[in-house]
């Protein structure tokens, strides 16, 4: 729905417009295409990367970052 607010989990070392295709991801698109992971609320984009670990490394949050993304459309 138009204004709804989504988030990306993106590699600081990629930034978000590179997209997984690597077939590691449970969604991955093969080729040049890759997939978008988007989420609400932002947390659950963490949970992509991370999900079932309950310490994670400085290292590895200071890796990521999450993109906030307004949908213009319904």
């Amino acid at each position: 729905m138009a204004g709804t607010r989504v988030f990306q989990r993106h590699s600081t070392g990629r930034g978000p417009l590179w997209l997984a295709n690597a077939g590691d991801g449970r969604f991955d698109l093969a080729g040049d295409h890759g997939t978008c992971y988007i989420a609400q609320p932002p947390q659950i984009t963490l949970l992509e990367t991370w999900g079932g670990m309950r310490v994670m490394p400085t290292s590895e949050l200071t890796a990521r970052a999450i993109l906030m993304l307004e949908l213009i459309a319904d």
